[in-house]
């Protein structure tokens, strides 16, 4: 009877924690969390900061991609009317933000049955612009797409899509033979494209201030927009 007495206390006592064995408990774990806080810190910093560079730089990409797509697919295939291929100088708001309008034989993100257009398909102006960032910080920089939907001819106000924002200015510039102009018209250079287009732009800082500049160069065919220019039918 004692024996087994002894055991159920020994029993109970192994299987609760003193007072002392849990404030040493949390004294060891407050221990252990300041000295990782510090790096943990540091990583979300890191983080944070890494996010904030890359994410541009992927929207950069993108949007400059999608320019390219648009300037490449300027030259109208055969049974088109030629458009003009225009870089106007432009600002808003007291900031630099030119705006490039052509005429894109790129298919249209909607099903072909929708977006026929007769007698030709999947052609649209498309517009590249700036405008005011909605949150007020600089300039957005903008991709709009004029397609007529239906065979009746109508052409619904396009939607403007956002693709850079807070830029402190954007420069559009053409090369026509050795140089370099911020305006361009195909209408005066025989329906011609240029030889490349070069975009020089600045992003806001987190203090609102512009940031290095930046150049992107796309190099172009030197086609005519008339398909009947180059030898259509």
């Amino acid at each position: 009877m004692g024996v087994g007495h002894r055991t159920s206390d020994i029993g109970h006592r192994t299987g609760a924690f003193s007072l002392l064995e849990v404030i040493l408990a949390l004294a060891i774990v407050a221990m252990v969390l300041a000295a990782i806080a510090p790096a943990l810190i540091g990583t979300l910093r890191a983080e944070r900061q890494a996010r904030r560079v890359l994410e541009p730089l992927a929207q950069e990409q993108v949007a400059f991609a999608m320019l390219r797509d648009d300037l490449l697919a300027a030259p109208m295939p055969n049974g088109s009317v030629a458009e003009a291929f225009t870089v106007v100088t432009a600002s808003v708001d007291g900031r630099r933000g030119d705006i490039v309008t052509l005429f894109s034989a790129a298919p249209p993100a909607l099903p072909p049955r929708i977006a026929k257009r007769a007698p030709e398909l999947g052609q649209a102006l498309v517009t590249w612009k700036t405008q005011a960032a909605d949150d007020g910080r600089g300039l957005a920089w903008t991709r709009s797409r004029r397609a007529n939907l239906l065979a009746t001819g109508t052409a619904p106000e396009p939607a403007a899509e956002i693709l850079l924002e807070h830029l402190a200015e954007l420069t559009v510039e053409t090369l026509t033979g050795t140089t370099w102009s911020d305006s361009y018209d195909s209408d005066d250079q025989g329906q011609v494209l240029p030889l490349a287009v070069r975009i020089t732009y600045a992003l806001l800082d987190e203090n609102g201030e512009p940031g290095p500049k930046r150049q992107v160069v796309i190099d172009l065919p030197q086609v005519a927009l008339d398909p009947l220019q180059n030898g259509g039918t």
